[in-house]
């Protein structure tokens, strides 16, 4: 799985610390270095470039999260917006939550990049 982009609006942990609205950044490589000082918000930034879904109380009313990976040949974009709250998985276009739920999206995650709560927090 390599992480082709990130976008963060309104997040909360990286606005209160840096006075950022709009984090965008796009991976060249596979490996990346994450450079900052203590209390900087590098370990929150880490955690968001995780497939899982953002979760309300880290944004803002108006924020969301996007993130593009790619993985097996496909590109996946998935996104979590809160205003009104709603959850999108893309592959390669193709919508596969379509209703929006985050129940939905967590099962997708789980059953495209084997990931959930538990493994996430064992990874970080």
């Amino acid at each position: 799985m390599f992480v082709k982009e990130i976008t963060l609006k309104g997040y909360n942990r990286l606005s209160n610390l840096n006075n950022f609205n709009l984090i965008k950044v796009k991976f060249t490589k596979k490996i990346q270095a994450i450079l900052g000082t203590n209390g900087s918000g590098k370990s929150s930034f880490i955690e968001e470039l995780s497939p899982l879904p953002a979760e309300a109380k880290n944004f803002t009313k108006d924020g969301y999260k996007e993130i593009i990976y790619l993985h097996k040949g496909k590109t996946y974009v998935l996104k979590s917006s809160f205003n009104p709250v709603v959850h999108s998985f893309l592959v390669d276009d193709e919508e596969l939550n379509p209703g929006g739920t985050i129940t939905v999206q967590r099962e997708l995650v789980k059953l495209h990049f084997s990931i959930d709560a538990k493994t996430h927090a064992l990874a970080i």
